[in-house]
């Protein structure tokens, strides 16, 4: 989520300071134990910020540092925007707990009066068959995949839609697209949270409100990926840029994304096409 000051639907979007929250996801050696997070990974996190004058406040459970292949806290993911200069609260919140997404949205309001742009990341991947995983897993990845962000995004609307302003952006996944084989239930809320931002899209045209969905094309080298994966075994060609995302975020921000609001972009086709040049 990230605040900002009152913008005028004329402006630029990125003249007006920003705050918020920059959300990250890792897949972690024990997920029930480690893995409910929400954050754009820390690799990630500097771009909203640098790039427009945005006060972010990073929410996660991870306060200390789970696993030695994982590093990084919400408290070293806010230095790195800090050290942006601009503002970062590390709030900590477990999304497959209705308690701790409401006290992430009351830290939020209470801190900066208002949630501009809301970026729903959080994941969570069990692999498996899906008639040999326990059912409660199945469970835990719609309640973090997709009911943490359509609660949220339920909680922040009204407040967007009262000042006639705000953007939602939720990271989908190229699984949206494949047979889903092996992780069926991640497949299906990657896909679900396409359909949630296109209809909410629909819904608020009128209201100022954009919403998009974004995937990655390919693998992304973050601590999350390489948990599973040495970097050494990833061809190359099966990476892209840790920026890319970020990037792409920013542009989904601007005016000049409004007039594709409710679309479903790859990180490569949007950076090729409409945000060339950005």
């Amino acid at each position: 989520m990230i605040h900002a000051g009152p913008p005028a639907a004329s402006r630029a979007w990125h003249r007006h300071p920003f705050r918020g929250i920059v959300l990250r996801s890792r897949h972690a050696p024990d997920p029930e134990e480690t893995a409910v997070t929400s954050v754009l990974d820390s690799a990630h996190a500097p771009a909203p910020a640098d790039q427009t004058g945005a006060d972010v406040i990073v929410a996660a459970r991870s306060e200390e540092q789970p696993h030695e292949k994982l590093p990084g806290t919400i408290y070293t993911t806010a230095e790195k925007v800090e050290k942006e200069g601009r503002r970062a609260l590390p709030v900590k919140a477990d999304l497959s707990k209705d308690e701790d997404i409401e006290n992430l949205v009351k830290v939020a309001m209470a801190e900066f009066g208002r949630v501009d742009i809301l970026v729903n990341n959080a994941a969570i991947l069990f692999p498996g068959k899906f008639h040999e995983l326990p059912f409660r897993r199945f469970d835990l990845t719609y309640r973090i995949v997709l009911r943490a962000p359509a609660l949220l995004t339920h909680m922040l609307l009204p407040q967007m839609i009262e000042r006639g302003s705000g953007t939602v952006i939720n990271i989908s996944s190229i699984a949206a697209d494949m047979t889903g084989a092996d992780d069926v239930a991640y497949a299906m809320w990657k896909l679900a949270l396409r359909k949630m931002a296109e209809g909410i899209a629909e819904e608020n045209k009128d209201n100022g409100i954009t919403a998009f969905s974004l995937s990655p094309v390919s693998g992304v080298a973050t601590p999350g990926l390489l948990f599973w994966n040495p970097l050494e075994s990833i061809p190359p060609d099966q990476l892209e840029p840790t920026d890319w995302m970020g990037r792409c975020a920013v542009f989904l921000c601007s005016e000049r994304a409004r007039k594709y609001s409710g679309q479903h972009f790859y990180t490569k086709d949007l950076l090729q096409g409409p945000a060339k040049g950005f």
